[in-house]
């Protein structure tokens, strides 16, 4: 997959959270509390907040065009978070799909984020 600087970044920030979301599935049932519920929501939201962009609504814009124009606005970045979370997946699948049980899905994403990080430029 070609990807720019910012799809990297987007990228990097989902195999971060596939990651800790990983970790949280596999902690004891019952140690959770209403706290850990919050901080993880908050990580959701932070890569959200970060990928979205803040939507500015032209002077003069009628009411019955505000949905246009927001979803304008919104649809390369949530095409870029979408595809994000695709290409992980798919790594992911492939891996599965192999049958491969010599590596953990957290192996896979490791594997994953350096291989992006090497493409920097």
């Amino acid at each position: 997959m070609e990807y720019d600087e910012q799809q990297r970044d987007i990228i990097l920030r989902i195999i971060s959270l596939l990651t800790a979301s990983a970790e949280w599935m596999r902690a004891e049932e019952g140690t959770e509390d209403e706290e850990d519920d919050l901080s993880r929501l908050g990580l959701v939201g932070d890569l959200v907040k970060e990928v979205l962009p803040a939507v500015e609504i032209p002077e003069g814009t009628a009411v019955s065009d505000l949905g246009a124009v927001i979803g304008e606005q919104m649809s390369h970045a949530l095409t870029r978070l979408a595809a994000g979370f695709v290409f992980a997946w798919s790594e992911l699948a492939e891996v599965h799909d192999e049958g491969r049980g010599d590596i953990s899905s957290a192996d896979v994403l490791r594997e994953l984020a350096l291989e992006v990080e090497a493409r920097r430029g």
